[in-house]
């Protein structure tokens, strides 16, 4: 498997202070990835920095080969690379349909954009069942496939999916997690913010563990899932 990503060297932050100190990662192809950490480890500092929001003060963003790091937003959309955010972001007042043609704004290929609604609503029942209803009447899950279903609208190579299971109930999120792993069987490399540690890592092939903006641990998910070090500081005990 060939690296997708690679941060080499990070160091970025906000209002000159350096959140990130001097990040290694990189991301293979065709797999999941699961950041998790303490709060304010720069996990969500490292989605800002990939989607392009921020730029690093030293090191480099790779993707594809290509440097990435002083790029604007939409130059690293169109080059594949999209975002699901933390907070709901569909518009309540707007129709579930219109809120997933959205993801497309910036194809200029009208059948194009029909074509990839299309594929979406197979992946995405909700989308089809509910294509007239406003986003707002949803629930909070069923707003989450949503969001996952307008992120692939640009057909994209990465996926950034920062803090899916946030504010979900706990029967929705084994549906939630269980299409993220339909989405990378069919192709995607997704790189993933969880705050629920172990959940997170029990849906992904590799973790990684953040504290003071450096990797601490990474390797396979299982493996990190099973470390005495991680499952003491950040699950409440060791996984068996």
């Amino acid at each position: 498997m060939s690296h997708m990503l690679e941060i080499s060297g990070v160091y970025a932050g906000y209002g000159g202070g350096d959140i990130l100190q001097g990040l290694d990662l990189a991301l293979e192809e065709r797999t999941i990835t699961c950041i998790v950490g303490p709060n304010g480890a720069g996990k969500s500092t490292v989605m800002r920095l990939v989607s392009g929001v921020l730029h690093p003060r030293l090191g480099e963003v790779r993707f594809l080969g290509e440097r990435i790091d002083r790029k604007a937003p939409k130059q690293i959309l169109q080059a594949g690379i999209v975002q699901v955010p933390q907070n709901r972001s569909l518009f309540p007042g707007m129709s579930v349909a219109e809120n997933v043609r959205l993801g497309g704004y910036i194809l200029r290929d009208s059948a194009l954009l029909e074509r990839r609604y299309a594929e979406v609503s197979e992946l995405f029942p909700i989308v089809r069942e509910r294509a007239k209803d406003k986003a707002g009447s949803l629930s909070g899950g069923q707003q989450k496939l949503v969001e996952f279903a307008r992120s692939l609208m640009l057909d994209p190579k990465l996926l950034l999916l920062d803090e899916p299971s946030m504010g979900l109930e706990p029967r929705i999120l084994s549906q939630i997690f269980g299409v993220m792993v339909e989405m990378c069987r069919q192709g995607r490399t997704i790189l993933l913010v969880e705050q629920n540690a172990r959940l997170g890592l029990e849906s992904s092939d590799r973790g990684v563990v953040m504290e003071s903006g450096r990797v601490l641990l990474d390797g396979a998910a299982r493996s990190v899932l099973g470390d005495e070090r991680i499952g003491e500081l950040y699950l409440g005990g060791r996984a068996h």
